[in-house]
């Protein structure tokens, strides 16, 4: 076989590989809460644990042990409160939450609306994990309704595109009254 031939034969081997060992993509799984009334999706292979925090209401985390999605309710909370400034509220509460954990860096914050009108806060950011050699990356979308704030984050590690750690927290919905 000519040396082009055998390159062909084997990077076709490898590609064969690859897609052999990927896991198929599973249906999304539900979580839903009844006040405030919203649900937010997350794959069906990951699984749900008991909360670790005290506002913490769901988590859900792949067998691997990233990512994880964790849902947190704060009562009582104001409508504007997600503003321009929120992504700082997030960022300072990742800190207290995580006080051995350093170098946190903002990557993105921006304003959206939910697909039901309500606003709501998108933060990306970047921070080392307590053992102070993990590098994480961290997706969180953050609104108020019924005087509730609901903040979802999805955390994995750095690296992980940030549309796939967005995926989940933007699925994100109110149930309409």
């Amino acid at each position: 076989m000519q040396p082009a031939g055998w390159l062909v034969l084997s990077l076709g081997i490898s590609l064969l590989a690859l897609t052999c060992n990927r896991r198929p993509e599973g249906k999304d799984r539900s979580y839903t809460s009844a006040v405030p009334a919203f649900s937010i999706s997350y794959p069906d292979r990951w699984q749900p644990e008991k909360p670790r925090y005290d506002h913490e209401v769901f988590r859900a985390t792949d067998p691997s042990a990233l990512p994880s999605l964790a849902i947190d309710t704060y009562d009582p909370s104001e409508a504007n409160g997600i503003d321009e400034q929120y992504s700082d509220k997030f960022m300072k509460y990742l800190k207290f939450l995580f006080p051995r954990a350093s170098e946190f860096k903002l990557v993105a914050h921006d304003l959206v609306s939910l697909p039901d009108g309500t606003r709501a806060a998108q933060t990306c950011c970047e921070w080392t994990w307590e053992d102070g050699a993990t590098r994480l990356a961290s997706y969180n979308v953050s609104a108020v309704k019924d005087h509730r704030l609901v903040s979802v984050t999805c955390t994995g590690l750095q690296g992980t595109p940030s549309e796939q750690l967005a995926r989940y927290p933007r699925t994100l919905s109110f149930a309409r009254k």
